[in-house]
């Protein structure tokens, strides 16, 4: 179930991010150099392809950490699992929408 609930928020992040990515893009470089504006899938395309370049170090990382929880003897896997669903959770409903708006900001202030 959790494992379900964790691919779930990924789909969500990877959609959200996906919207971010296109309306950047289109606030930004589409008007700035007068090219091709994305739509929100090929937004969730890029999104996919970003995390594909670093998905390497996402898991370099997670396999240290698992590490040094297991030499400290107080690996608890749901612990870790918590703290990925309060990590996700709060891209979503603060950075990125942060994000988001800061970009809207600077498209209102250049235009």
């Amino acid at each position: 179930m959790k494992l379900l609930f964790a691919i779930a928020l990924h789909a969500l992040k990877t959609i959200f991010l996906g919207f971010i990515v296109s309306m950047i893009w289109n606030w930004f470089i589409a008007f700035k150099f007068n090219c091709i504006k994305l739509d929100v899938i090929t937004g969730v395309g890029i999104s996919l392809f970003i995390d594909a370049l670093f998905i390497n170090t996402q898991i370099m990382n997670k396999l240290e950490k698992l590490e040094n929880d297991a030499k400290k003897d107080e690996f608890n896997e749901y612990d870790s699992m918590n703290w990925n669903i309060i990590k996700t959770s709060t891209l979503l409903t603060i950075v990125y929408p942060s994000l988001l708006f800061i970009a809207w900001v600077w498209h209102m202030f250049i235009r």
